[in-house]
């Protein structure tokens, strides 16, 4: 072999070699860019298929810039599938984030065509003929979930309106002559893009990236079975939330010192006393239902806070006993509940808490109540057992108390709730 074809082999085998070093060192871990699941987004009225338009332009729209990456629809749907959720539609936070992140995503994007219509109005009149004005309307709201922490991290929103003149009209509904493939040469196509545009300026500063954690989303086929933090009691696989508390704590209630009645309670509808089991003091209701009411100075719901108590019951199997604390008075929505229903069961805002249900009787679980954002995160002995989006301004007319309700208790016959060490906390 002659001397140049040797050197120009060994040139071709040294490029070679320098080229393949190059593509090694480019790995999915290196990406950073945020990955987003998409949730199909639901149709409140109207043309059934406003839902496929909407979601795959947001996602293209996404895609744009190239600083995020999206879940394909199918994708997305085998992930939803996967976890038993519904394909479309602002499904729960904490449901859909567990599904997010077995399928490597690190965010959520769900919403809700609340409009997409266009309109005819005009008529035919001698000598000038036939006039019609089209008006196209398109509206969409929805969430960002980050699917780490299961909170709400932005609530993008995009309307336009539109219109334009036309010499006929098409009988029937308008979507009876638009389609997937024209729709965008349609002036409600024009309109619906530019709602979303609207909508995905307001959701891209939310899609952050997050340094360090690997890029290569796994196959929703196979989820992977790798925690990201230790299952519950109930076995559930939760992305890690830790409690916080405020940093400004407004009441610390341990019940030391009483002998006979909690001092700054209003009683109704019975008698409570003190009592003394186990070497700690506990609040308890008598006989029957018994409302207990405290003011708590300070506390805005409208800003993040923490509640926290600790319960135990004592009763027979098939007893009626029950323990309510709400936030704000007794007819608040936002009640923590433990009750008899098939058996022992904790509920939040009438939802089941997974992990807080069988054989409570004779245990005593800590419960902290946490509004972080616009979520709030309930916590049963340190574990999150649920993560629920929260109406910020119902919440914020609540009145600055909490109200805890026993029902069908009765000391004499060991049937009893008691309540502990509450302490009510709340960030500058």
């Amino acid at each position: 072999m002659k001397v140049g074809t040797v050197m120009r082999i060994g040139s071709l085998l040294v490029s070679t070699a320098v080229l393949l070093a190059a593509l090694q060192g480019i790995t999915p871990a290196q990406d950073d860019r945020p990955v987003v699941m998409v949730v199909d987004f639901a149709v409140s009225v109207g043309w059934p298929s406003a839902s496929e338009i909407v979601t795959d332009r947001v996602a293209a729209r996404l895609r744009e810039d190239g600083s995020v990456r999206v879940l394909s629809r199918s994708q997305t749907r085998s992930v939803l599938e996967a976890a038993r959720l519904d394909t479309r539609g602002i499904l729960d936070v904490a449901e859909v984030s567990r599904a997010a992140a077995r399928a490597g995503a690190d965010y959520v994007l769900m919403g809700e065509v609340e409009q997409l219509d266009q309109n005819y109005s005009g008529g035919c009149l001698p000598v000038v003929g036939c006039v019609y004005t089209i008006t196209a309307t398109a509206r969409l709201r929805g969430v960002v979930v980050d699917a780490e922490t299961a909170t709400v991290v932005a609530r993008p929103d995009g309307q336009a309106r539109g219109q334009q003149g036309a010499a006929s009209v098409w009988a029937g509904p308008w979507w009876t002559h638009v389609s997937v493939h024209n729709f965008d040469g349609q002036l409600v196509g024009r309109v619906t893009l530019e709602a979303v545009a609207q909508f995905v300026s307001k959701a891209r500063p939310a899609l952050r990236p997050k340094p360090g954690r690997p890029r290569e989303t796994q196959q929703p086929a196979a989820p992977s079975t790798v925690l990201e933090r230790p299952a519950s009691s109930g076995g559930l696989e939760r992305p890690a939330v830790g409690f916080q508390r405020g940093n400004r704590v407004l009441l610390q209630e341990t019940f030391a010192g009483c002998t006979v009645r909690p001092a700054g309670w209003q009683v109704s509808g019975g008698s409570a006393e003190c009592v003394r089991f186990e070497g700690t003091t506990w609040m308890a209701g008598v006989r029957g239902a018994i409302w207990l009411e405290r003011d708590i100075p300070g506390l805005d719901f409208s800003r993040d806070f923490a509640v926290e108590f600790t319960f135990r019951v004592e009763a027979a199997r098939g007893d009626l006993t029950m323990l309510r604390v709400h936030l704000g008075r007794r007819e608040s929505p936002f009640v923590f509940q433990v009750n008899w229903q098939n058996n022992w069961r904790g509920l939040w805002a009438g939802k089941p808490l997974p992990d807080v249900g069988g054989e409570l009787r004779g245990v005593s679980r800590r419960v902290a109540i946490a509004r972080q954002g616009d979520v709030l995160h309930v916590f049963v002995d340190g574990q999150r057992a649920m993560s629920d989006p929260v109406d910020v301004l119902a919440l914020g007319r609540q009145a600055r108390q909490l109200t805890v309700h026993f029902s069908e208790v009765d000391i004499e016959r060991q049937r009893y709730v008691l309540v502990t060490d509450l302490v009510v906390s709340q960030n500058e």
